[in-house]
């Protein structure tokens, strides 16, 4: 399920840190990610190029059920600030970037500057959220850095239930997650609710 914070007629991502806040008191679902959209620039010491990007929670990948054909999804380690720099790229990319090679998992690639090394490429089929699959060429794991009043930094947030509930039962479901979470009370949303989508 999509959710996000509903002031009618609008409805809005959570911020970064209210996101954080929920993937920490959160009891309800299976799991829950996140994701923010960001061009990168990919070099290859002789062309440069911008890309669709995005940062992901280490968690986007399994939660959507979507395994790397080559190498590995991230880990928690991943996420870690100060760890080394990781990155997943489309079978487009590896392909049309890379040149299709097997041994360039574990390798080096530079985006913005900074060398991230290549954890795994992903299979050319499309999964879940296959618009903004087919989109996006990397993705790269954000870590728990955002802080309450970092900004209007905004992260679209997944959840996964046990089952496949009918509409009033994932809404009923994200209620009582969020029921006296600092996501909605307390935390500078007041006001706000909590709807799926």
């Amino acid at each position: 399920v999509w959710i996000y914070t509903d002031a009618p007629p609008f409805q809005f991502r959570f911020s970064v840190a209210d996101y954080l806040a929920l993937e920490a008191q959160q009891t309800q679902f299976d799991g829950i990610a996140g994701f923010t959209n960001r061009t990168m620039a990919f070099s290859d010491g002789n062309a440069a190029e911008l890309l669709t990007g995005r940062q992901v929670s280490w968690t986007y990948f399994g939660l959507l059920g979507i395994r790397p054909a080559l190498g590995r999804d991230f880990t928690e380690v991943d996420a870690r600030p100060g760890g080394p720099p990781a990155v997943i790229v489309s079978h487009g990319f590896w392909q049309r970037r890379l040149g299709g090679r097997r041994d360039v998992i574990g390798r080096p690639i530079r985006l913005d500057g900074a060398d991230h090394a290549l954890a795994g490429v992903l299979p050319p089929a499309v999964g879940p959220l296959g618009w903004a699959y087919r989109s996006a060429k990397v993705w790269a794991p954000r870590g728990p850095a955002a802080r309450r009043g970092d900004g209007p930094a905004r992260a679209a947030t997944l959840a996964e239930l046990e089952r496949d509930p009918t509409d009033a039962e994932a809404a009923a479901g994200l209620r009582t997650a969020l029921a006296g979470s600092d996501v909605i009370a307390g935390a500078g949303t007041t006001g706000e609710t909590a709807t799926v989508d």
